[in-house]
């Protein structure tokens, strides 16, 4: 099975919904040609719509975030990702993995 981009985003809105999606992959097949200037931007935008507005979390750990409904520690840690930990939030808009940040090389 393989995905395809059939259409560039054409409004802010859409480019925000591309970023998320971007954010959400957790295989990192979606990326971008060159770097997005604004990622860091839409990336504290975006978590601040999956958590802050819901549960207005105080911190970010996974004790914090296991006592909140709905909201799954994945469990893994690999020392290869310097033991990030993973998310499951089960939503009735659709589930959404947090895995890590990626990192963007430039071209």
């Amino acid at each position: 099975m393989s995905a395809v981009v059939f259409k560039q985003p054409t409004s802010g809105e859409e480019r925000l919904k591309a970023l998320q999606a971007l954010l959400s992959c957790p295989t990192s097949s979606i990326h971008t040609g060159k770097p997005a200037p604004d990622l860091f931007k839409h990336i504290r935008h975006f978590l601040h719509q999956l958590i802050s507005r819901k549960y207005r979390l105080r911190a970010l750990s996974s004790k914090a975030l296991e006592c909140f409904q709905g909201v799954h520690h994945c469990g893994y840690h690999s020392e290869k990702s310097y033991g990030v930990a993973s998310f499951l939030i089960v939503r009735p808009e659709g589930n959404i993995i947090i895995d890590r940040i990626h990192r963007e090389t430039g071209a």
